[in-house]
């Protein structure tokens, strides 16, 4: 974990309970640490997607924009002109996306009675076929493209429809 996230998170918390707490939390980091020049206004949600906007250009390429992405419900955006997003994974979505919700294992189920009515939404029902939606216009271009779910592996497949 580096200090520059500890600062995010305590920034999100407060924000969370206070606007202007959070944010005097997260304009005081900027400005020390980043752009002495940095100002903002925002409150509430919108406070708080600022604060994981400057979270992700922050810990940029590091994964921790998954656990953001999951525990607020946000979107996720690949699809647009300029990504560097491999073709195969260039899609939006709306809300958090379905598989991002890891499901245990049927051998797991049967071993373990301890876990028994906590599993995650089975993504299954949440998989749609199509083409991959890189377009800033909404409309389907690209690849063809279809994701296979089963109980212990989730994959996305190029192919052909």
């Amino acid at each position: 974990m580096r200090i520059e996230e500890m600062y995010f998170i305590e920034a999100e918390a407060a924000a969370h309970l206070n606007s202007v707490e959070g944010r005097d939390l997260l304009m005081g980091f900027m400005k020390k640490y980043r752009d002495p020049q940095y100002t903002t206004a925002l409150e509430g949600k919108n406070l708080v997607e600022e604060i994981v906007f400057q979270k992700r250009v922050e810990l940029w390429g590091e994964g921790q924009s998954f656990f953001d992405v999951k525990r607020l419900n946000l979107s996720v955006t690949r699809g647009y002109e300029g990504t560097n997003f491999g073709e195969t994974k260039r899609f939006n979505t709306q809300g958090r996306p379905a598989w991002m919700n890891f499901c245990i294992v049927q051998t797991e189920k049967n071993n373990n009675a301890g876990i028994k009515g906590y599993e995650n939404p089975d993504p299954a029902m949440f998989i749609r076929y199509g083409r991959i939606n890189n377009s800033k216009e909404g409309r389907a271009t690209g690849s063809p493209f279809f994701i296979v779910i089963s109980r212990e592996i989730i994959r996305i497949v190029g192919r052909t429809l």
